[in-house]
């Protein structure tokens, strides 16, 4: 019994739980009446742990304490055996509780939750007291309970124990492999001899290139019913016999792009971007190229449609413009991006060709994120009245964005003084704006102020190191 356990454990001699709880008091004891659990002593038993692991009504209290408290001082030696104390009125959200030893020295205390939560909590208390499993006490209480004629769902709430619990106690899981659950034969599965027969058909001369489906109704057709075409399918698919027979064009995994840029006019990558017209239907396309590094824009049109001469062009232009040859161009897989007239272009130039993967939109981030910009822009048109309109509106966007806007990923630089060779020069003269900040007043630092760095990579899908050979 989990009280005599604690009693015996943590009091000398015959120890009993004691309780401040005012409740137990407060009716008169009558010694004469048999205690709830059959106990000729008296002393609380199994019921006893009910106050004990939280379950508390006015109720319950006085019919099943009442009769089997005894008195405080009710020991043999005529001192108190306080092993339980319940510091407050046992309130709607929480209990504080004391586990003491018969000194009066605390040797555990907490303040435990409204139901189940709290339960589980105080009988960790209690366990790490005893030493033992506290499940395994209450489970020795809970057969006295029974034994004593208490129903199921009282004893349960005496122990502070949900009866799915219990339930599960009585028939605790089945460990290791579960038997194999006999199949009734019904009728109406295939013979040996009949799967057999089915394959012999399916293997023959006359079906031998046909689908299983054609086979099936071929069959039923002649009068031959010999199973259902599902089943004709598994009994194939059995024999290994069911599966793709064409010859099927395999592609191999496309590579990762990786590429590094550590300055300007190293890496550049372009995409086109679908502009909406005056009417339904009506499209003007953008081509758009951009540094990694720099995040400077070299060169960008609008046109009507999408050509692959014009993309060329688009490309050759730029890079004359630029006066630096970059050694990689990046770009999707798109129809202009792939065409004969750009490889033969970049080929020519010894430029680097890179392309995304397929179906990978993120090979391509920094074009992608700079149509997000302009598209996501508070004053974007829904659409452009005509192609004089949309190269207005562009024209107005990229000499924002390379020489005015200061963009985050560059140290708060515009993307020209990147791309120019500027942007040590703003640097310095930021320090000497910070210095003079912090000594007008150093209070305001927790350290001397610097303007923020300059990243000194960038890339699309970071390289991975090669493992080093021993």
């Amino acid at each position: 019994m989990l009280a005599g356990r604690l009693s015996g454990r943590l009091a000398t001699g015959s120890g009993r739980w004691v309780s401040t709880f005012p409740l137990w008091t407060s009716s008169p004891v009558d010694r004469s009446a048999p205690p709830p659990v059959g106990r000729e002593d008296g002393s609380l038993m199994g019921c006893r742990a009910r106050s004990l692991f939280g379950v508390s009504t006015a109720s319950l209290e006085r019919e099943w304490f009442s009769r089997t408290l005894p008195d405080v001082t009710d020991t043999e030696d005529g001192r108190n055996r306080v092993l339980l104390f319940v510091g407050d009125d046992w309130a709607e959200d929480h209990h504080d509780v004391e586990l003491m030893d018969p000194a009066g020295s605390r040797l555990a205390k907490a303040r435990l939750p409204e139901g189940m939560a709290g339960i589980a909590r105080l009988h960790a208390m209690i366990g790490a007291q005893l030493g033992d499993d506290v499940d395994e006490a209450l489970s020795g209480t809970f057969t006295e309970l029974r034994e004593a004629s208490i129903p199921i769902r009282r004893s349960c709430q005496l122990l502070g124990r949900a009866r799915a619990t219990h339930y599960r106690h009585q028939q605790p899981p089945i460990l290791g492999p579960k038997k194999p659950r006999a199949v009734p034969d019904n009728g109406q599965a295939l013979t040996a001899a009949e799967r057999a027969q089915v394959l012999t058909v399916i293997n023959s001369a006359q079906y031998a290139d046909l689908a299983i489906c054609q086979i099936w109704a071929r069959e039923l057709d002649e009068g031959n019913y010999r199973c259902s075409m599902s089943s004709m399918y598994r009994i194939a698919a059995a024999a290994g016999q069911s599966r793709e027979r064409r010859r099927l064009a395999t592609h191999s995994a496309k590579v990762k792009p990786e590429l590094l840029a550590d300055g300007p006019s190293q890496v550049w990558t372009w995409d086109i971007t679908k502009l909406r017209g005056p009417g339904k239907g009506v499209w003007y396309h953008l081509y758009v190229l951009i540094d990694i590094y720099s995040r400077y824009n070299p060169a960008w049109i609008v046109a009507p449609g999408e050509s692959a001469d014009l993309a060329k062009d688009f490309i050759d232009e730029a890079i004359a413009r630029n006066g630096a040859v970059p050694h990689t161009v990046h770009a999707d897989r798109g129809t202009s991006m792939t065409s004969g007239p750009v490889s033969a272009l970049l080929t020519n130039l010894g430029i680097t060709r890179s392309h995304s993967r397929p179906r990978v939109s993120n090979d391509n981030p920094f074009s992608e994120a700079q149509f997000k910009t302009l598209k996501y822009l508070h004053d974007f048109p829904k659409s452009f009245a005509s192609l004089a309109d949309a190269r207005e509106f562009l024209e107005g966007f990229f000499n924002e964005y390379n020489h005015i806007h200061h963009h985050s990923g560059i140290a708060w630089h515009t993307p020209a003084s990147v791309h120019f060779g500027t942007s040590p020069a703003i640097d310095e003269a930021r320090q000497v704006t910070l210095t003079a900040a912090y000594a007008t007043n150093p209070a305001r630092f927790s350290r001397r102020p610097t303007p923020p760095k300059m990243p000194t990579i960038s890339y699309i899908n970071e390289p991975v190191p090669e493992p080093q050979k021993n």
